[in-house]
């Protein structure tokens, strides 16, 4: 019996000035929308496993074992935060023919773990958002790394870094 739904997934919308996004079947505008599940659109994906120090040797065993079993790219084990992610995590990254089997694995196997998953399309910040789901708890991102130039309301210069 589960106690749990299998796909605790969330599209989150930026709050960043002068973007609006679309999640896949529903309008996001600032506000979190459950979706049945991650959905296979994109030809390339990341999946982002967070932890900390109590469950980086969960974590590790678990993008161990996603490379072993599935072939995916195991990235770095960050003991740190980097990029958008305000977790330690380790990246996997993979293509769309391993989504279908891969996305349910991590989610059956991932434990008390949160795993962040989005879509490649080439433009970051929609990767990051409108491309994006949650297996377990979501975590709010860093975003302003992707602000553009465009949002900044008129000032100068972009962001150093």
């Amino acid at each position: 019996m589960r106690t749990r739904a299998p796909w605790q997934c969330t599209a989150r919308a930026s709050n960043i000035p002068g973007t609006h996004h679309q999640s896949h079947n529903a309008l996001v505008a600032g506000h979190n929308a459950r979706m049945a599940r991650p959905v296979n659109i994109h030809a390339a994906y990341h999946a982002h496993v967070y932890f900390d120090a109590q469950t980086v040797e969960q974590a590790r065993a678990l993008c161990s074992e996603a490379g072993r079993r599935f072939g995916v790219q195991v990235g770095r084990v960050h003991e740190k935060m980097v990029g958008p992610h305000p977790r330690w995590s380790c990246q996997l990254a993979f293509d769309s023919d391993r989504f279908e089997e891969l996305i349910p694995w991590l989610d059956a196997h991932r434990g008390e773990l949160d795993v962040f998953v989005h879509g490649l399309s080439g433009d970051e910040l929609q990767d990051h958002t409108t491309h994006a789901y949650w297996l377990g708890r979501e975590w709010p991102l860093d975003l302003s790394i992707f602000q553009r130039p465009d949002a900044t309301d008129g000032q100068s210069g972009g962001a150093s870094g």
